[in-house]
């Protein structure tokens, strides 16, 4: 099997697979769910992102999407903040946002350096009321969808493994199938599980090899399950 590194390569393989023509129209469906559940499960430095929002004289929060913080279109959610920080004050205090409205309360109007921030719903209030400065921020950004159109994104380059998992999670529970849907929900468990470690020890200690919170793949020249029997169904298809 090919390694999976891009869009392509992902299809081709659960193709490879997928005995029911219907399951693999699907795939995009399959995919999509995937990757939701990738953006809940995964953390590593590979989705971590940075930006500066730049406060204009009336800003006191900002949306929680990519093309909030640097002008572009909103195309994808913030799923958690790392650091918030400003050069005056330093790191910003996360606290609840009932809190900062009554804590604002107390403070004059003036235009000040932000000292704390809340995510209020879809939005990241800061207090006190920002002055026209800015802030550094460093948070998980959603992973970039992948698609006939866009083909690769930095997660698939280096998980390709977790993300076939992920995806042959999605189809076997299409399919009503509980034997592949428990075996796929093990694979996907246990290679995320050493991925988040790794990426976790990396964060520790950036000295560490890379290479220990990569992949967890099968051996060369191994099958997934069901593989054997999707082949012979294929190759009498002609696929």
């Amino acid at each position: 099997m090919a390694k999976v590194v891009d869009y392509q390569t992902l299809r081709d393989a659960v193709t490879s697979y997928v005995v029911f023509e219907d399951a693999v129209d699907q795939f995009d469906t399959f995919l999509g769910l995937a990757e939701s559940r990738l953006n809940r499960d995964l953390r590593v430095p590979e989705m971590v992102e940075e930006s500066t929002l730049t406060f204009g004289a009336d800003t006191k929060a900002a949306f929680l999407s990519a093309g909030s913080f640097d002008g572009g279109s909103p195309t994808r959610d913030v799923i958690e903040f790392l650091s918030i920080s400003n050069p005056n004050t330093g790191a910003l205090m996360m606290i609840n946002p009932d809190r900062l409205m009554r804590l604002s309360s107390y403070w004059s109007s003036t235009a000040k350096d932000p000292t704390m921030y809340a995510i209020s719903g879809t939005r990241i209030v800061f207090a006190p009321n920002p002055s026209t400065k800015s802030v550094k921020l460093k948070y998980y950004m959603e992973l970039p969808p992948l698609s006939s159109t866009q083909n690769a994104n930095n997660v698939i380059a280096r998980y390709g493994g977790l993300y076939l998992y992920a995806v042959m999670l999605e189809s076997s529970a299409f399919l009503n199938d509980a034997e592949k849907e428990m075996t796929f929900l093990k694979m996907y468990e246990r290679t995320r599980d050493v991925i988040n470690a790794g990426a976790a020890r990396r964060e520790l200690n950036p000295a560490l090899d890379p290479a220990e919170s990569r992949d967890v793949n099968l051996p060369s020249g191994s099958q997934l399950p069901g593989q054997k029997q999707a082949r012979a169904v294929n190759q009498s298809r002609g696929i």
